[in-house]
Formats: C-alpha cells, sequence, structure tokens
C-alpha cells in the first residue's frame, strides 16, 4: 500500500472573530479560551502582534529513543520584553472533540534580533496581544495519533 505524502481537505472562512489578551494573559491559555467561548475546534490563526513579557517556545530537537527521531523536549523560557512579530497556527480538536492550538511565534529582543519557535504555556502579555481568528466552514480539523511517528498530528479532512 502506497503511503499518502500530502493530505488536503477543501472548504471555506466562516465567522471570523478578533481577540485581544491583556497584560499578564497567558498567550496560549487565552486563544484556546477564545475559541472555547467561541465554539472554534477549526480553524486558523490568520494575524497576531503585541508585546510579551515572557516567552516559553520549543524548537524540535533530535530524540534518538522516540519513533520519528525527533520531538520537542523542554520549553526555552526568555525573559525580558518581546515585541511579538507574528503569530500563526491551526485550531483543531482531538479524537473527543477537545480543542487542541498548534501555535508557532515570530519575536524579537530590544536590540532586534528575532527569534521564533512552538508556542508553550508560560508566555505572557506585557502590554497586548491582538489576534483575528477565522473558523473553517467544511473542514475537519483533528488531531490523531499517528503511530509510525509516535505522537499526535494534524489529519484534516473534507465534512
Amino acid at each position: 500500500m502506497k503511503q499518502e505524502n500530502v493530505v488536503t481537505a477543501q472548504g471555506g472562512f466562516g465567522r471570523v472573530i478578533a481577540v485581544r489578551l491583556k497584560p499578564g494573559t497567558d498567550v496560549l491559555v487565552g486563544l484556546r479560551e477564545a475559541c472555547e467561548r467561541n465554539g472554534i475546534k477549526n480553524g486558523v490563526i490568520v494575524s497576531g502582534l503585541g508585546s510579551l513579557a515572557t516567552v516559553s517556545i520549543c524548537n524540535p530537537t533530535e530524540m534518538p529513543d522516540t519513533k520519528a527521531g525527533y520531538g520537542y523536549g523542554s520549553p526555552q523560557i526568555l525573559h525580558e520584553p518581546w515585541e511579538l512579530l507574528g503569530i500563526s497556527g491551526v485550531i483543531c480538536h482531538d479524537e473527543n472533540g477537545e480543542i487542541n492550538l498548534h501555535v508557532h511565534i515570530n519575536i524579537s529582543d530590544p536590540e532586534g534580533n528575532a527569534y521564533g519557535g512552538h508556542l508553550a504555556e508560560g508566555t505572557t502579555v506585557l502590554i497586548t496581544v491582538d489576534t483575528v481568528i477565522a473558523e473553517l466552514d467544511g473542514i475537519e480539523m483533528e488531531r490523531k495519533y499517528d503511530d509510525s511517528l509516535g505522537f499526535a498530528i494534524l489529519n484534516p479532512r473534507t465534512k
């Protein structure tokens, strides 16, 4: 049986919500709460910007003892004011319907050096984080456990 390398689903945009996260809010927790309040389980983070007090990000690292050989270790915690240059991600759900966000951020330090990575809990708002989230119509954004990799991955399908 041939393995499919590209999985696609087709649909359109539904509702669009604007979200402002206030100082001290955990960004990932706040975005999840916004999705829960608005019943968004299939969507995308269209844009986002702002400032951050603390950043918690992960990047892929070699993990020879895992099936994929790679994974995400403990988050890197960065302390100092950060400019949030951009945020993007997918809003999906697990097999039980629980909302699951996969979010990446780009940031810069006070000297303008840029960094980025997979957003983890513990990233907090300094002044504001302003985002726009779009709901997807006609697309099921489900994360399922992939036995060949050893973790859950996105499996989009047309409704």
